[in-house]
């Protein structure tokens, strides 16, 4: 008998062993298998610890053999999410069969473990029996270790035949796949089921979501900050959540043949009876019976079959075109998608191994918003309707600075509810291992449900485990990023554009495209490619851009014939592009000690200051072939405006210094007090979309461009003095929930002020939801309704202007028309 010192000085050596261990695994990173020696026990709490600590790692096996463990809980939810880890050996620890019972619901949803040792365990014919009825769900165990347990030869050899029919029913599950594939890839008029996903990341800077987003795809943890440029784009797949470079990133006709295979599969198999010949025709009846529920849990996996399972056969096709579509590519015949031998060649049992069951493959793309300012002028031409959003939060910032948490959590929500109206969104709250945090989870939560209620945002996917409307987790430890990762799969699963039916010929199209070595390329390669695939319809061809477009998989903007004409196939390269000169001033590669190597700056320092990007900067950071399309996109998209009054000088809004930032001062600035006649755009629910007034302001000085008697404006931030030729000048600010203006010079107020309304009414157009305002003016120290000044005639915005000189300006409808 031990003393009771005794077991509390084993205890304690216990713990310091699992603690020294869970500490020496976040050092090591990535392990791929751990035999821990019994010589110090690290028990039920430490095996726990140890576990945690594995949760990251893509580890293959792992052995704790003689190691006082019985309680095997936390094992099991491990077992459920854990796609890599193929052996397990629990050899001679006190597991019985209650032990087993928890173990089994790990089991049964795990999709790699090949190899489990239960050897000089506890368990009796119950805990065998156990693990034999786990074996229905599960298809992946081979090799189960029951020697030297008080089991039964009898129950032992239950166990065995369980794993044999399993074998026997993959084998013809394969060769089931293997027919349908063939059938589906040989038909040219085949539609297959949409298979990828999006998932957004939003949210302040320094929130932690560029490493809530290594977390979720099982990266090393960074321990220090550096800023997003734009947006970053991270690819790979839920069944193993591992991120995948994006240059051998799977094809799209690989995932949704392989979905669309699954569920064909999955309506034979119901109605297959693999009998099998017996004495017992009630035996055979219930044999029969495993079976058929066996063979219908493996059919619904063919679709996580094959990662990349089209990719040297699609590859060579794409050379082709790369290599400058050649004049006969038109008359080459329809590609075969595959034949058998190529199917025979890639298809095999090992495409099981990394699949999710419950998940089933989720291919997906992340795309991580940068949180400053500057940023936020992407949102417009990024954000739609379509994929999960997971809007991440500082819970640090919530404890210590409830109203700022609030007021930037309200911000985020009004946006998301502007651009992806039905779009699912997740909270999520860094920092969970910080102590205060964790002990004051309910008032964050509290916090909030301040910040949803004050824009009345419903639309949020609340944290059903835990009883929060968010999701605390940790990106040091990984404390509750699996519960995180199933709500993300969950949502992405529900979207509409996975329930479409996609032609065969549209996925073949997108691979081919996808594999040219250009970043962007016309529409008429597009008509090449596609007609080879037999699709020669223009309307068919442009239904299929935009609906890859909007799946932003690819950009094609058919808002103006400039765009329409243009299809870009590399969206990362793009959104670099625009961000070299779109960006902080403080990070990347236009810093002020950079400039001063190349002599560009005095170019760097007018592009902060004035937001002036010279053409010696353009052509210095941009390649030479790529520049006339990216000013021809940015212009088209508001993000850029030519500046007519320097010669090779760009004007690019949203760079432009706050008043404080910057020396470049103007005189009678005209305050509340001043006289001018006032008016407002005031927005509905005092929300001004993300980039909007810089955008405005870009077109107004694109259209005063053209006009020759038009004044040098004067821009800031969120401030800016506009000519439109004569005398009237425009003082426009942004306001909180509006725009308001000023107009000096009453002569000429009622045609500048219908200018500026036809502009804006043109940024407006360009959104995918629609954008309403109301406008009001001063009649005399008190706000009117637009609607009542016409009405009123009042004056100066409402005269006949019939005698009023024409010549002075641009054509505004041509103008317009342009662009």
């Amino acid at each position: 008998m031990y003393s009771q010192k005794q077991v509390e000085k084993e205890y304690k050596q216990m713990f310091r062993s699992a603690q020294t261990v869970e500490e020496s695994l976040k050092m090591m990173g990535e392990v791929e298998a751990l035999r821990f020696m019994p010589f110090f026990k690290i028990g039920d709490h430490g095996f726990k610890r140890v576990l945690k600590a594995l949760q990251t790692t893509n580890i293959k096996g792992l052995s704790v053999w003689h190691h006082s463990i019985s309680k095997l809980t936390f094992l099991a939810e491990v077992l459920r999410n854990n796609t890599t880890l193929q052996y397990l050996g629990l050899r001679g620890n006190p597991i019985t069969d209650r032990s087993m019972k928890e173990l089994v619901a790990g089991i049964q949803n795990n999709t790699s473990l090949t190899y489990l040792d239960l050897s000089e365990t506890h368990i009796t014919d119950t805990g065998a029996n156990i693990l034999a009825n786990a074996l229905d769900q599960n298809y992946t165990l081979k090799y189960i270790l029951l020697d030297s347990t008080p089991a039964s030869a009898k129950a032992k050899a239950i166990v065995s035949k369980r794993i044999q029919r399993n074998k026997d029913a993959l084998i013809k599950c394969n060769a089931l796949a293997k027919l349908e594939f063939q059938k589906l890839l040989k038909s040219s008029k085949s539609t297959l089921s949409w298979g990828e996903s999006r998932v957004v990341v939003l949210g302040q800077a320094k929130a932690g979501k560029t490493q809530t987003v290594r977390s979720l795809t099982r990266q090393k943890f960074q321990h220090h900050w550096h800023p997003t440029p734009g947006i970053k784009l991270t690819k790979g797949y839920a069944y193993k959540w591992r991120k995948v470079d994006n240059k051998v990133y799977h094809d799209f006709t690989t995932l949704a043949a392989s979905k669309t295979a699954s569920l064909r599969v999955q309506e034979i198999s119901q109605a297959m009876d693999f009998q099998q010949q017996d004495n017992d025709e009630n035996s055979q009846k219930e044999e029969n019976t495993q079976n058929g529920e066996v063979e219908r849990s493996l059919a619904s996996t063919i679709s996580r079959a094959a990662a990349n399972f089209f990719d040297e056969f699609i590859s060579s096709d794409a050379k082709l075109v790369a290599d400058g579509l050649r004049e006969d590519l038109s008359v080459l015949p329809l590609p075969s998608f595959m034949d058998d031998a190529e199917i025979d060649k890639r298809y095999n049992e090992d495409f099981f191994k990394n699949i999710d069951s419950e998940h089933e493959t989720l291919p997906f793309t992340i795309w991580d918003f940068a949180g400053q300012s500057i940023y936020y002028n992407l949102h417009h031409l990024f954000l739609n309707d379509q994929g999960t959003c997971i809007l991440v939060f500082n819970m640090r910032d919530a404890l210590l600075k409830r109203e700022e948490t609030v007021r930037y959590l309200a911000f985020w929500l009004r946006s998301l509810r502007f651009y992806s109206p039905k779009v699912p969104v997740l909270l999520g709250g860094t920092f969970l291992d910080d102590k205060p945090v964790e002990k004051n989870l309910k008032y964050i939560d509290g916090t909030v449900n301040l910040a949803l209620k004050s824009v009345g945002f419903t639309d949020f996917v609340p944290n059903q485990k835990d009883s929060f409307c968010f999701f605390p987790i940790s990106n040091r430890s990984n404390r509750g990023l699996i519960h995180l990762r199933a709500e993300i799969v969950r949502c992405c699963k529900s979207q509409e554009h996975k329930l479409r039916k996609v032609p065969l010929s549209w996925t073949r199209c997108l691979d081919m495209l996808l594999k040219i070595e250009e970043p962007w390329v016309h529409t008429a390669v597009v008509k090449e490619v596609a007609k080879t695939l037999g699709i020669t319809s223009v309307v068919e061809i442009e239904e299929m851009l935009t609906f890859f477009e909007h799946l932003k998989i690819i950009i094609f903007l058919n808002s103006s014939e400039n765009l329409r004409d243009v299809v870009v196939l590399d969206v990362q390269w793009l959104i670099d592009s625009i961000c070299v000169f779109l960006r902080d001033p403080n990070d990347g590669p236009l810093k002020l000690e950079n400039a001063r190597r190349v002599g560009l700056e005095d170019d760097i320092t007018d592009l902060y200051e004035k937001g002036l990007l010279s053409y010696d900067l353009v052509e210095h950071y941009w390649h030479p072939s790529q520049i006339p399309f990216l000013i021809d996109f940015m212009r088209a998209v508001f993000l850029l405006s030519d500046w007519k009054y320097e010669e090779d000088k760009f004007l690019l809004p949203s760079v432009v210094a706050n008043e404080a930032e910057s020396d470049q001062k103007w005189e009678a600035r005209p305050t509340i007090q001043d006289k001018g006649s006032r008016c407002k755009i005031q927005f509905t629910n005092e929300f001004v979309p993300c980039g909007l007034f810089q955008r405005f302001v870009c077109l107004c000085v694109a259209y005063s461009s053209k006009i020759d008697l038009s004044k040098l404006p004067v821009l800031f931030a969120n401030y800016a003095i506009l000519s439109f030729g004569g005398e009237t000048e425009a003082y426009i600010e942004q306001e909180r929930g509006g725009i308001g203006m000023t107009f000096v010079n009453d002569d000429e107020v009622a045609h500048r002020f219908r200018i500026i309304l036809s502009l804006l009414k043109r940024i407006q157009h360009d959104f995918k939801n629609p954008l309403s305002f109301s406008i009001l003016v001063e009649k005399q120290d008190e706000w009117i309704q637009y609607q009542d000044a016409r009405k009123q005639k009042l004056k100066p915005w409402f005269e006949d202007e019939t005698s009023r000189e024409k010549s002075l300006d641009y054509n505004l409808t041509g103008f317009l028309s342009d662009i």
